[in-house]
């Protein structure tokens, strides 16, 4: 996004942790695996314990990630796709 749409876009994570999670390790983890050191964390969701689902927890959940404010910048990515694909399927249709 930051090479090809804006070099100042923003970013937000949110996380899914299980009950018993680290929450400021498992936000440490996604900020340097994702390489995003600047951006915002929305609430965790934390599931919690005894529902008897998925028993395998991840030491650091999952992670959503999200471009803010991104209309712009998924408007000029359509308009993108859509010329790659003339381009592309032009020669088919005859």
């Amino acid at each position: 996004v930051r090479r090809y749409l804006s070099s100042d876009a923003e970013f937000s994570i949110q996380m899914h942790l299980h009950e018993g999670n680290d929450e400021a390790a498992a936000a440490n983890y996604w900020k340097r695996e994702t390489g995003l050191d600047d951006a915002r964390f929305h609430r965790t969701f934390i599931k919690p314990r005894g529902t008897g689902h998925r028993k395998n927890h991840l030491e650091h959940g999952i992670c959503k990630v999200r471009v803010r404010r991104c209309a712009d910048m998924w408007n000029r990515l359509m308009a993108w796709v859509e010329e790659v694909g003339d381009v592309l399927y032009k020669p088919l249709i005859t």
